[in-house]
């Protein structure tokens, strides 16, 4: 186990076949079945015995997740943690009686496990052997519990057990808290008094509480077992089994004083709306601060100002501010990035971050551009298991889990249709467009096409993340340790904690500028990150965009969680923001992701204060006269074209291929890749597209090419088939 003492204690489990493995007696399956009877038996014997083979005779079948399991094997159980006092992790043994006598059951119980079944088992009944884990004795915990039956022949069927209880002591696996301020809402429905201004300067209070128990509504199982495309957003009375979470402890309101205001309803392609009125605590006036909205409980907040841009990840102390009182309190803030991020220019972006960051959502546009991404957000989260959630609320973790589906989710894929990589350039981003159907002329009118997907897709894509969180995610951390930079005529020089070329020193986002010819190595610790469960993590570091590779070695310091990092300038690449994303990873499950980025500022960029941006319409200390000083990562836009020429529309017919070919070259020399939307149509290979119609309709073709060190450009084509 490496790291500090944040992270939950860890119990390595052994892994078992489903056949026999340790915990059994060693004995053979048994394949031979009860002892063969007489001919005089067979033929017309005493109806009323038990002996096997007989008319009257009982059997047994036991199912493990619809998997049948041979007498005298053992199947290894892992049940998981939960908390002292928390939820219980149990798993259900099918039992079934086959024959047409009855089966005497027994179970033995061991340790802090329990087995609940019936005592008999009538000729062709099914019962469930429920074994469980009650979170009462705090610890690891491992055992076989053996189920017994009467037949003849039969030998038990065992089931190794494991889990571990953690201690609730209340203090929180948290990088800031170590007392939890935030209101829990599933522990605590005690109503609140929120008093805020609107935006007329009108002040209103609201008592805020759940809506009542009989009012609430639940995912409903179809919702819960729909697969693509189909209709997953379905409602319900009644929790559905196994259950999820909902949405009646969650709390969204605005940080604008109701500018931006928390939606309702949510409406998407295939029959996919959903309508969650009174479903969950809506606050739509107010301005709250850290410890209003902590005593609230909000999860979701918008803040819709044209300032809420790139100047909250261009300073330590606005770093720490929302990662303390907002992403690692359970609340997740979106804000426009109105005055940060433009494709208003045909040859480059606008793009005012110097680094990339995970501890807000930022959306492409101006005001309320951000409440469709957290429209989604909140839908993903009422998909989530209630231990699971409950869990992570619990610990102030909610946010930055669901700010991490939203990203994993997001439906692209490499030019042959394969996934794109969850550490990629076209996952992590300083900019989103909330709603993936959207189209914006003010902001993106030459590159559109790269920000859009399929928004119901998207949101498809969060719910199945949300619901397969049978266990919480890890939670990554991060530690500078220290920072060398040298040059080719000096000595390496180790920086002063204050040196203020580091301009960012948050736990989840690390960000430090360099002269244009300065080569930094950089050491960065993960080993505070978070797990939970108590499991084991591992970490993975790697660079986002794929050209600026050879800017960077990148290493591990054995089995530490600690990365060591050299950063060279390379003339060969545009100067700007060089990303390293960082994660933690423990049973399948990647975690939020931390950033390092390296600035190489050009010889005539400014360090800018942290609230700047640019806007030639304004004067004083805002305005900014130049503004190559503020489109810090200035990158030519890549020219990508087709066989079409310039046109965008082409006419198939059905049953016969349409092919066109692509081409992407970048400007400044890079190497090229193209990208595509996962519900497109057609092949791409080697820049070969094709794609055969096999019915009338409109279909869309997006491609998508990078010059692999940040800069895109896109283009749609529409295939009309009559």
């Amino acid at each position: 186990m490496t790291g500090g003492g944040l992270r939950a204690a860890s119990l390595v489990l052994a892994a078992c076949a489903f056949t026999a493995c340790s915990g059994s007696d060693g004995a053979a399956d048994d394949e031979s079945g009860p002892p063969e009877s007489s001919p005089t038996e067979r033929d017309g014997g005493d109806p009323t015995s038990t002996d096997g083979g007989v008319v009257g005779a009982p059997d047994v079948r036991v199912r493990v997740g619809g998997e049948e399991l041979a007498a005298g094997t053992t199947r290894a159980i892992e049940l998981g943690s939960t908390r002292e006092g928390g939820f219980t992790p149990s798993v259900d043994v099918v039992v079934e009686n086959p024959g047409t006598g009855p089966v005497s059951l027994s179970a033995s119980n061991a340790g802090a496990f329990s087995a609940t079944l019936p005592a008999t088992l009538a000729p062709g009944a099914t019962a469930k052997l429920t074994l469980a884990m009650p979170p009462t004795a705090v610890g690891a915990h491992e055992a076989t519990i053996e189920l017994k039956t009467s037949v003849p022949g039969k030998e038990s069927f065992r089931f190794d057990l494991r889990g571990f209880v953690l201690v609730s002591t209340g203090v929180p696996l948290n990088p800031y808290w170590t007392t939890a301020p935030w209101k829990l809402w599933f522990e605590d429905p005690t109503p609140v008094t929120f008093t805020g201004p609107d935006e007329d300067g009108n002040t209103h209070t609201l008592e805020v509480a759940p809506p009542p128990a009989e009012s609430r509504r639940f995912p409903s199982p179809a919702a819960l077992a729909a697969t693509w495309p189909g209709v997953f957003l379905g409602l319900e009375t009644a929790p559905p089994s196994p259950a999820a979470a909902g949405w009646w402890d969650d709390v969204s309101g605005t940080m604008d004083r109701g500018h931006s205001k928390p939606w309702q309803a949510w409406s998407g392609q295939g029959g996919n709306n959903v309508n969650l009125t009174g479903q969950f605590m809506r606050l739509t006036f107010g301005s709250p601060g850290g410890p209003q909205r902590m005593a609230v409980g909000m999860n979701f907040a918008s803040e819709s100002y044209a300032y809420r841009g790139h100047q909250l990840t261009r300073s330590t102390g606005n770093v720490v501010d929302i990662e303390r009182n907002s992403l690692f309190a359970n609340t997740l803030r979106g804000s426009p990035s109105f005055y940060s991020y433009s494709e208003v220019d045909a040859d480059h972006t606008t793009d005012n971050y110097d680094g990339l960051y995970g501890i807000a959502y930022q959306s492409l546009g101006r005001s309320s551009s951000e409440t469709r991404a957290l429209q989604k957000m909140f839908i993903a989260g009422g998909f989530m298991p209630r231990p699971t959630k409950e869990l992570l609320k619990r610990h102030g973790l909610y946010a930055t889990v669901m700010l991490t589906l939203f990203r994993q989710a997001l439906p692209y894929v490499n030019a042959d249709g394969s996934p794109v990589d969850y550490e990629g350039e076209m996952i992590q981003r300083s900019t989103y467009l909330s709603d993936g159907n959207a189209i914006s002329e003010e902001f993106a009118p030459n590159n559109i096409t790269f920000h859009q997907y399929n928004d119901t897709m998207h949101l498809f894509r969060m719910v199945q993340g949300a619901k397969a969180l049978t266990t919480a995610p890890p939670v990554a951390v991060m530690k500078l340790l220290d920072v060398w930079s040298s040059t080719a005529n000096g000595a390496p020089t180790k920086w002063a904690a204050t040196d203020p070329r580091l301009k960012v020193r948050g736990k989840t986002i690390t960000t430090i500028w360099a002269d244009p010819e300065e080569t930094l190595d950089v050491r960065i610790d993960l080993g505070e990150s978070i797990d939970l469960e108590g499991g084991e993590l591992d970490f993975s570091a790697k660079a986002v965009y794929p050209n600026q590779q050879s800017a960077l070695v990148i290493e591990r310091e054995g089995k530490t969680a600690i990365f060591h990092v050299r950063a060279t300038p390379d003339p060969k690449l545009p100067l700007g923001r060089v990303p390293i994303i960082l994660q933690a990873h423990v049973r399948g499950l990647r975690s939020n992701p931390t950033f390092l980025n390296v600035f190489w500022r050009q010889p005539d960029q400014q360090t800018l204060p942290a609230n700047a941006y640019f806007d030639a319409t304004r004067t004083g200390s805002y305005g900014m006269t130049n503004n190559k000083q503020m489109a810090v990562f200035w990158n030519a836009r890549p020219t990508l074209t087709t066989s079409l020429g310039a046109a965008t529309t082409i006419a198939g017919t059905q049953g016969t291929p349409v092919t066109f070919t692509v081409s992407c070259v970048d400007p400044e020399g890079f190497s090229t890749r193209l990208y595509r939307r996962a519900d497109d149509p057609g092949t791409l290979t080697n820049g070969a597209y094709s794609f055969t119609p096999t019915a009338s309709g409109s279909r869309d073709v997006a491609l998508i090419c990078s010059d692999g060190t940040g800069a895109f450009a896109s283009t749609k084509i529409t295939i009309e088939v009559p």
